[in-house]
C-alpha cells in the first residue's frame, strides 16, 4: 500500500508518502528523466509488515525504513542520490547494491558491490565501508559498527519483478542547491566523477605513506575536500583525521574522516585506503590529513 491505498504496477510514489508491504516484495524505480537512478525494493525480512517512508533531501531520494529490509541497486553517480535512514543512523550510497534490515533497534547492512558511508541522519558523511561486507549496528549508535567480510548476503536480483512502482520526487532537482546538504558538500551533477588517482609507489611503500598521498590527491582532484575546510579554486586548505580500523591480518575493516571530507573525495580515498593492508598485528591506526595547496 502506498498512503494507505492498495497499489498496482502503474502507481506512482511520491516523496512524503509511507509504503508498506504485508508479507512479499514489492519494487521500486526511481528515474532521472529517462534514465533508471535506482532499482530497491522493500520486504518484509521475516516479519509480519514493513514499512517505510519516502524523504526528499537535496537531490538525494532518502528511503526512512521503520520495519522490513531495503534492498538497492543504484547507479554510479557523482554524487549521494540514495540513502536509508534507521533511526538516527544513515546509509548513504551514490553507485553499489545493498540491503538493509531493520528489525526494532537491530540493524544489518549487507554490500555485495561498491562503497556506502554510515553515519548519522544529520549528514551523509559516516564511516566508510567497501564491499563486500556484512555490517551489524543500532539504530541510535551509527558509530558503533560490527564488520564481517565473509558472511555477507547475496544480491538478490530485480530482472524479473514485474510490480514496478516509481516514487518521483516533487520537487525540482534544478531548485536544489548542489553544494549544500545539512552543511556537508555535494558535487553539482554536472561535474563528472573522476577515478581515485593511481598512487605511482612501489609496493614496499610504508601503508602511511601510500594512504597520506592517495588522500591528498583525492582532496586536490575533488576540489575543496574538507566540511569546514578554507579555500576554493586555485587554494586548497584541508585539516582532518582519518581513523583506520583494522582485522586481523591487517587489512582495513573501516574508515572514517574526522571532520568528514567533501563526498567525492572520500569516495575517491576509500578505493585507496581498503586496498592497503598493515602489518605488525595494531588493531587500529590515525592518521592526520593535512593538505594544503
Amino acid at each position: 500500500r502506498i498512503g494507505g491505498k492498495v497499489a498496482s504496477a502503474d502507481t506512482v510514489a511520491h516523496v512524503g508518502d509511507t509504503v508498506t508491504v504485508d508479507g512479499g516484495r514489492a519494487v521500486f524505480a526511481r528515474k532521472d528523466g529517462d534514465a533508471r537512478v535506482a532499482t530497491w525494493s522493500l520486504a518484509s525480512g521475516g516479519s509480519g509488515q514493513a514499512r517505510a517512508r519516502l524523504v526528499a533531501e537535496d537531490r538525494a531520494l532518502v528511503v526512512a525504513l521503520e520495519d522490513g529490509a531495503v534492498e538497492a541497486e543504484v547507479r554510479s553517480s557523482d554524487r549521494q542520490s540514495f540513502a536509508v535512514d534507521v533511526g538516527r543512523s544513515r546509509v548513504s550510497v551514490k553507485g553499489t547494491h545493498l540491503r538493509v534490515e531493520r528489525h526494532g533497534n537491530k540493524v544489518s547492512v549487507d554490500l555485495t558491490r561498491g562503497v556506502v558511508s554510515v553515519g548519522s541522519t544529520s549528514s551523509f558523511a559516516g564511516t566508510l565501508i567497501s564491499a563486500p561486507a556484512h555490517v551489524e549496528l543500532d539504530t541510535e549508535h551509527p558509530e558503533a559498527l560490527d564488520v564481517d567480510r565473509v558472511h555477507v548476503r547475496p544480491a538478490e536480483s530485480f530482472e524479473e519483478q514485474s510490480a514496478v512502482l516509481a516514487p518521483t520526487p516533487n520537487f525540482d532537482p534544478a531548485s536544489a542547491d548542489p553544494k549544500t546538504s545539512h552543511g556537508n558538500p555535494v558535487a553539482p551533477a554536472s561535474a563528472p566523477v573522476k577515478s581515485a588517482p593511481t598512487v605511482d609507489a612501489p609496493l614496499e611503500v610504508d601503508p602511511r605513506t601510500r594512504i597520506l598521498a592517495g588522500v591528498r590527491n583525492c582532496v586536490l582532484t575533488h576540489g575543496d575536500g574538507a566540511v569546514g575546510s578554507s579555500g576554493s579554486g586555485v587554494a586548497v586548505s584541508v585539516s582532518s583525521k582519518l581513523d583506520l580500523t583494522l582485522d586481523a591480518s591487517g587489512a582495513v575493516r573501516s574508515a572514517r574522516f574526522s571532520p568528514p571530507l567533501h563526498p567525492d573525495a572520500q569516495s575517491c580515498a576509500a578505493e585507496i585506503i581498503y586496498k592497503v593492508r598493515f602489518e605488525g598485528g595494531a588493531t587500529s591506526v590515525s592518521l592526520p590529513i593535512d593538505v594544503k595547496r
